[in-house]
């Protein structure tokens, strides 16, 4: 599979779109695997300098995310709660909760997402993401309590 590739029109990213819409769209692209959907493909979306802390702890380089990138989806995922927000000209800070059934047992697994985009023009690019598990109780950011099935309390998996 080649990661410089992607017209971003296949699935809904297209001039003019507001910079939320555009982030959430390139948020479940990159979430998806969904290379179309990625103007330029996923070489030109990563920044340079991009890291991120991923929901296990481990700290991903671009290099080791652009490997990554390469392999296959074992989740359906979705985004629910998203939110972006122009923290200076041309910085976005993107929230978002990532909700992903496993196809291997049907277990969903959800974590809060933050990213930092980059927009040079029309051009976005991603600097850095952090995603942290959830626990089985959470209170969102709006404030409502919710209870969240999937997970124990120490924040593993369950049926």
């Amino acid at each position: 599979m080649r990661s410089d590739r992607g017209t971003g029109r296949a699935r809904g990213i297209l001039p003019g779109m507001s910079a939320d819409r555009t982030i959430h769209a390139l948020e479940l692209a990159i979430a998806r695997r969904d290379l179309g959907a990625i103007p330029g493909g996923y070489e030109r979306v990563l920044d340079e300098a991009f890291v991120e802390v991923g929901s296990s702890g481990r700290v991903w380089t671009r290099e080791a995310t652009l490997r990554a990138l390469g392999s296959a989806v074992t989740e359906a995922i979705e985004i629910e709660e998203f939110e972006a927000a122009e923290i200076r000209p041309g910085v976005y800070l993107a929230r978002y909760l990532a909700v992903a059934v496993r196809s291997s047992d049907g277990v969903t697994l959800r974590s809060w997402r933050s990213s930092i985009w980059l927009r040079d023009g029309r051009a976005y690019r991603l600097r850095f993401h952090q995603g942290t598990p959830l626990p089985d109780t959470l209170t969102s950011p709006r404030g409502d309590r919710r209870a969240i099935a999937g997970s124990a309390p120490d924040g593993t998996a369950t049926r």
